[in-house]
Protein backbone atom coordinates (compact mmCIF):
# COMPACT_ATOMS: atom_id res chain seq x y z
CA UNK A 1 0.00 0.00 0.00
CA UNK A 2 2.79 2.05 1.07
CA UNK A 3 4.10 1.57 -2.60
CA UNK A 4 0.98 2.95 -4.55
CA UNK A 5 1.26 5.66 -2.22
CA UNK A 6 4.45 6.53 -3.26
CA UNK A 7 4.13 5.72 -6.85
CA UNK A 8 0.72 8.12 -6.99
CA UNK A 9 2.89 11.21 -5.12
CA UNK A 10 5.29 10.65 -8.18
CA UNK A 11 3.43 10.38 -11.00
CA UNK A 12 1.15 13.75 -9.53
CA UNK A 13 5.10 15.56 -9.03
CA UNK A 14 5.99 14.75 -12.87
CA UNK A 15 2.86 15.61 -14.07
CA UNK A 16 2.59 19.05 -12.08
CA UNK A 17 6.08 19.78 -13.08
CA UNK A 18 5.36 19.16 -16.93
CA UNK A 19 2.01 21.58 -16.83
CA UNK A 20 3.79 23.85 -14.92
CA UNK A 21 6.07 24.64 -17.55
CA UNK A 22 3.75 25.31 -20.58
CA UNK A 23 3.53 28.29 -22.51
CA UNK A 24 0.20 29.83 -22.73
CA UNK A 25 -1.04 33.06 -24.54
CA UNK A 26 -3.77 34.89 -21.84
CA UNK A 27 -6.68 35.50 -24.36
CA UNK A 28 -7.00 39.60 -25.47
CA UNK A 29 -5.76 41.89 -28.27
CA UNK A 30 -2.02 41.87 -29.16
CA UNK A 31 -0.10 44.38 -30.79
CA UNK A 32 3.17 44.24 -32.45
CA UNK A 33 5.42 46.91 -33.82
CA UNK A 34 8.74 46.22 -34.36
CA UNK A 35 10.46 45.44 -37.55
CA UNK A 36 8.71 48.03 -39.45
CA UNK A 37 6.00 46.17 -38.99
CA UNK A 38 2.22 47.03 -37.02
CA UNK A 39 0.38 44.00 -36.40
CA UNK A 40 -2.72 43.06 -34.41
CA UNK A 41 -3.89 39.57 -33.55
CA UNK A 42 -7.05 38.82 -31.53
CA UNK A 43 -6.53 35.36 -29.64
CA UNK A 44 -9.50 33.24 -27.92
CA UNK A 45 -8.73 29.69 -25.77
CA UNK A 46 -10.83 27.56 -27.03
CA UNK A 47 -12.61 24.91 -24.47
CA UNK A 48 -9.82 22.27 -25.86
CA UNK A 49 -6.94 24.15 -24.88
CA UNK A 50 -6.60 25.32 -28.34
CA UNK A 51 -6.38 28.53 -29.58
CA UNK A 52 -8.41 30.39 -32.04
CA UNK A 53 -5.89 33.47 -33.59
CA UNK A 54 -7.38 36.15 -36.04
CA UNK A 55 -4.40 38.93 -37.24
CA UNK A 56 -3.20 40.92 -39.95
CA UNK A 57 -0.50 43.28 -40.31
CA UNK A 58 1.13 45.65 -42.84
CA UNK A 59 4.90 47.06 -43.03
CA UNK A 60 5.40 50.51 -43.46
CA UNK A 61 5.98 50.20 -47.36
CA UNK A 62 2.44 48.03 -47.43
CA UNK A 63 3.28 44.53 -47.71
CA UNK A 64 0.83 42.18 -45.06
CA UNK A 65 0.40 39.67 -43.53
CA UNK A 66 -2.83 37.53 -42.42
CA UNK A 67 -3.11 34.92 -39.48
CA UNK A 68 -6.52 33.07 -38.75
CA UNK A 69 -5.94 29.65 -37.32
CA UNK A 70 -6.33 27.29 -34.81
CA UNK A 71 -2.92 27.02 -32.80
CA UNK A 72 -1.52 24.88 -29.88
CA UNK A 73 1.80 24.39 -28.03
CA UNK A 74 4.09 22.32 -28.99
CA UNK A 75 7.53 22.37 -27.01
CA UNK A 76 8.65 26.14 -27.23
CA UNK A 77 6.56 26.37 -30.57
CA UNK A 78 3.30 28.08 -31.32
CA UNK A 79 1.56 25.51 -33.96
CA UNK A 80 -0.45 26.94 -36.44
CA UNK A 81 -1.66 24.59 -38.58
CA UNK A 82 1.38 23.41 -40.72
CA UNK A 83 3.59 25.84 -39.45
CA UNK A 84 5.49 25.95 -36.20
CA UNK A 85 6.36 29.54 -35.21
CA UNK A 86 9.36 29.84 -32.40
CA UNK A 87 7.81 31.64 -29.33
CA UNK A 88 8.68 33.15 -26.04
CA UNK A 89 6.46 34.46 -23.58
CA UNK A 90 7.46 38.40 -22.16
CA UNK A 91 6.59 40.34 -19.31
CA UNK A 92 3.77 42.36 -21.03
CA UNK A 93 2.73 39.78 -23.80
CA UNK A 94 4.66 36.98 -26.09
CA UNK A 95 7.15 37.29 -28.73
CA UNK A 96 7.70 35.34 -32.29
CA UNK A 97 11.05 34.77 -32.98
CA UNK A 98 10.57 34.11 -36.81
CA UNK A 99 8.82 34.24 -39.29
CA UNK A 100 7.96 30.99 -41.22
CA UNK A 101 7.90 30.40 -45.00
CA UNK A 102 4.55 28.53 -44.31
CA UNK A 103 3.17 31.94 -42.70
CA UNK A 104 0.60 34.45 -45.31
CA UNK A 105 2.74 37.08 -45.78
CA UNK A 106 3.70 39.23 -48.56
CA UNK A 107 7.44 39.84 -49.49
CA UNK A 108 8.99 42.38 -46.93
CA UNK A 109 6.39 41.92 -44.05
CA UNK A 110 6.86 39.40 -41.08
CA UNK A 111 5.20 38.12 -37.84
CA UNK A 112 8.33 37.96 -35.99
CA UNK A 113 8.30 40.86 -32.58
CA UNK A 114 7.07 41.29 -29.38
CA UNK A 115 3.18 41.50 -29.57
CA UNK A 116 2.20 44.01 -25.91
CA UNK A 117 -1.51 42.90 -24.43
CA UNK A 118 -3.84 45.86 -25.57
CA UNK A 119 -5.38 47.77 -22.33
CA UNK A 120 -9.55 48.16 -23.09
Amino acid sequence: MKYCHAVLIFAVLILGAASAGAAEITPGSYLMKDNGMEMQLDIMRLPDGKYAINGNGQSASGARCRIGDLGFFEGSALRLGACSVPFSQTADGFEFQASPACIQCQPGATIKGKYQKKTP
